[in-house]
């Protein structure tokens, strides 16, 4: 079979789901949102997360990672970054775009994510509280 090229391929190993989850590395956020996504304000709350995206022969070289921030009032994607590594230059240049946005707003912002390390860590943490954003974190 192999010298014939008749390989199945669903009998391979399974593919994993990427999971930022490393358990707790840093401060944990309570859940401010608890389902509540919908508002009358733009910008009042936002929400984050980081997808992969396997791409050619699926290996470690051909994955990206895609961290957008989506404002709730309108669906609309506000900011996102495209990187090769899922590290924390991933979520801060999206996080520093919205700031530019939201600066000088009369109410403030929540911005929700999961669990994340890139969002437990001092770094992320240290940016929201310095420009007076609430933080919200999904349960695990």
């Amino acid at each position: 079979m192999k010298k014939n090229n008749l390989l199945s391929s669903s009998y391979s190993r399974k593919t994993r789901k990427y999971n930022s989850y490393r358990g707790q590395v840093g401060k944990l956020k309570s859940n401010q949102l608890n389902r509540r996504f919908n508002t009358d304000r733009p910008y009042q709350k936002l929400c984050t997360d980081i997808s992969e995206f396997r791409y050619g022969n699926c290996d470690i070289n051909h994955r990206v990672y895609l961290s957008p921030i989506m404002d709730l009032f309108s669906g609309e994607i506000i900011s996102y970054n495209i990187s090769r590594h899922p590290n924390m230059n991933c979520v801060m240049k999206p996080l520093k775009e919205v700031i530019q946005l939201v600066r000088g707003l009369p109410y403030r912002t929540t911005i929700h994510s999961d669990q994340g390390a890139q969002y437990q860590s001092h770094i992320w943490q240290k940016e929201l509280k310095k420009n007076k954003m609430f933080q919200s974190m999904s349960r695990k």
